[in-house]
């Protein structure tokens, strides 16, 4: 992917309404969770706190797949 289309999919995950969980999975086997919609996107990728106050970066070099976490009792 390349800077302004993971740029574009963030902002479409971070402005759902409500807010979804979702998982960002990088090359390397990494996965990402991201529980809340306060994440700085910009330059063709993000960073964001995790509730334990760690910074987590990523940018679009990096990125295999984005996609929507199951909520455990919200499955179909």
């Amino acid at each position: 992917m390349n800077a302004e289309q993971v740029e574009t999919m963030l902002r479409q995950f971070l402005h759902r309404e409500p807010f979804q969980p979702f998982m960002v999975e990088l090359v390397d086997g990494r996965l990402i969770e991201i529980h809340r919609p306060k994440v700085a996107v910009g330059g063709g990728g993000a960073s964001f706190l995790t509730s334990t106050y760690e910074l987590v970066e990523f940018n679009c070099e990096e990125i295999r797949s984005m996609r929507s976490l199951t909520v455990p009792g919200n499955a179909s």
